[in-house]
């Protein structure tokens, strides 16, 4: 597996961990990839920088009481 293919792996382990799987999107991988320079660092910390990313910039849904 290639660098780049683990660190997607290590992203969506941490997102469906959290019930968000539905949430990434290659587009905001590869920018934190690029930003951060994810072929020559922590596979799994970048995983979980995007991750993170992905969470702070989704889109924010109403919670069940409908506030």
């Amino acid at each position: 597996m290639s660098q780049r293919q683990t660190c997607i792996s290590n992203c969506k382990e941490h997102l469906e961990g959290l019930g968000l799987a539905d949430h990434f999107n290659e587009s905001d991988f590869n920018h934190v990839y690029r930003k951060l320079d994810g072929a020559n660092r922590n596979a799994y910390l970048i995983g979980l920088h995007v991750a993170d990313y992905i969470i702070f910039n989704s889109k924010k849904t109403t919670d069940e009481s409908g506030n």
